[in-house]
């Protein structure tokens, strides 16, 4: 059964303005964060709810900056096995924000949530039925599989507040803050006795305004070091971390007689997950020497890790001034990155992995009046990523890519603007795959068997039969069939067939 699985859903919500906000003369930008909020796991299904937070600039009847945040609910069902599910963690992203201005104060927003689900799964492959009973002792065929197990820890959550910057020679009444948004992106996961110590940074960026300064933003980079109680982690275990900004906030406060200090201020909720293989020998057949046995069998699906790993990067996306309108940019206030149509091709030795990178930014003109006056920025690039895995992958293997945007950076120059995204990317190879197991294996009856009568068989296997079916059929054992042929412990215990061992005939006794 696979463990990742990836689902998209829609979110919408409409919103009125309160009164004390200005009426939308442009919209500016659009973003939206989903959040994950809840699961529920029953008959077969796995029910997640979330929430999408958008966060609106726009300008207003006056030429104003003004922010608005709203948010709307979704939900998502996935089919689940019900016998194998013992827990899960879902991440989602909201792409494709759209927003529907229905008149001067009314909003409709909409975006799409990809739904990102991780199963842990109970892998025990167990047989049952009289013949493992009553004092029976079966001949058994076991199969070492390399199953995948996944396992999550709790979720630490931390509060942070931090300064961000002194404003001198500006009283805290004359500053207002307009946005506040922020990211935060993992640097290290390491595997410490019965925890995860997660190094990071939270990037947090305020919008501003004073009486004596048009918008502009502050950036802090909080970074962290946290402990995250991972009880069943033992040192050395590969490790990946997950992470978000649950709250954002800044607020600004005097500082003395000569200035003020913004602070900005988060909740940091982090959780670890470690996947590994782990041998798992499930009966694949099974039978009685001297009774008849009916035995029932299953397919049993799994998954095999064969390498996971992440890495941060950046790329660079840059557009010509005359292209977009903004001849006469003085700054630009907000700027975000989103991805769309990701696409990879595996290669060598890893992936190439191509998408869309989309900038939404908002940028700062000054008029002729000397006021500011604010322009809508937005353009797309193609950005190329290479993943070097450091194994070949094979044909047919499940890969699980996320790719996400951490923060965005620009630079003006006198004919373009260049805008610089760091980037976190997550991926996972594994192998899918299927094998015939026993669930069952009842006693029928006594049987008759060859090794009760004074007869010797010279038999000829075919093709496709092992040792194991060859015993099987005669009712006696692989051992009895090993000592009469005079086979090695490792000939009689394979389980290729026996022509493929050389074997072109057997003495049954």
């Amino acid at each position: 059964m696979k463990r990742f699985y990836k689902k998209e859903c829609e979110s919408v919500c409409e919103y009125t303005l309160p009164d004390y906000m200005g009426d939308v003369k442009k919209i500016l930008s659009v973003s939206a964060k989903a959040q994950p909020s809840g699961k529920f796991a029953s008959d077969g299904e796995l029910e997640c709810s979330g929430i999408v937070s958008y966060d609106i600039l726009y300008s207003d009847s006056e030429g104003k900056l003004t922010h608005a945040a709203l948010s709307s609910d979704y939900d998502i069902t996935f089919s689940v096995d019900s016998e194998r599910y013992l827990d899960s963690f879902v991440s989602a992203t909201a792409a494709s924000p759209t927003l529907r201005l229905n008149g001067p104060r009314k909003l409709t927003a909409k975006s799409v949530v990809t739904n990102n689900l991780t199963l842990m799964l109970e892998d025990a492959v167990t047989t049952a039925g009289s013949a493992f009973a009553d004092g029976f002792s079966p001949e058994v065929d076991r199969r070492s599989l390399q199953v995948e197990g996944r396992i999550f820890s709790s979720r630490s959550e931390r509060e942070y507040a931090e300064e961000a910057e002194r404003l001198a020679d500006v009283i805290a009444d004359d500053v207002e803050i307009i946005a506040t948004s922020g990211a935060v992106r993992i640097l290290e996961s390491e595997a410490v006795d019965g925890a995860v110590k997660v190094k990071g940074e939270m990037i947090i960026t305020v919008i501003v305004r004073t009486r004596e300064q048009p918008p502009f933003a502050i950036r802090k980079t909080v970074p962290f070091e946290q402990n995250v109680d991972f009880a069943t982690l033992t040192p050395g275990m590969a490790v990946s971390s997950d992470a978000l900004l649950s709250s954002v906030s800044a607020g600004v406060a005097d500082d003395g007689a000569e200035g003020s200090v913004v602070t900005v201020n988060a909740i940091c909720e982090i959780t670890c997950m470690t996947a590994e293989n782990r041998e798992v020998t499930p009966i694949v057949d099974a039978y009685l020497k001297n009774r008849d046995t009916d035995g029932t069998y299953r397919d049993f699906s799994y998954t095999e890790l064969l390498g996971m790993g992440s890495l941060d990067n950046s790329f660079e996306a840059s557009v010509m001034r005359s292209e977009v309108g903004c001849e006469d940019i003085r700054d630009v206030i907000y700027a975000a990155f989103t991805l769309r149509d990701v696409e990879y091709k595996v290669v060598k030795g890893g992936l190439d992995i191509s998408a869309n990178a989309t900038v939404c930014a908002v940028a700062c003109e000054i008029n002729d009046k000397n006021e500011p006056q604010y322009l809508p920025l937005k353009f797309s690039s193609p950005m190329q990523l290479g993943v070097n895995c450091g194994f070949p992958i094979p044909e047919g293997a499940e890969i699980e890519l996320e790719l996400i945007p951490i923060d965005a950076r620009h630079t003006i120059l006198e004919d373009k603007i260049t805008f610089k995204c760091s980037l976190t990317l997550k991926w996972s190879v594994a192998k899918n795959h299927t094998v015939r197991v026993m669930s069952e294996c009842n006693v029928v009856s006594a049987s008759d068997s060859p090794q009760n009568k004074s007869t010797v068989t010279v038999y000829y296997p075919d093709s496709e039969e092992s040792l194991f079916d060859i015993a099987k059929r005669f009712h006696t054992t692989c051992a009895k069939i090993a000592g009469d042929n005079s086979l090695s412990d490792a000939t009689f215990s394979s389980r290729d067939s026996a022509t493929s061992l050389g074997i072109k005939k057997l003495i049954i006794r």
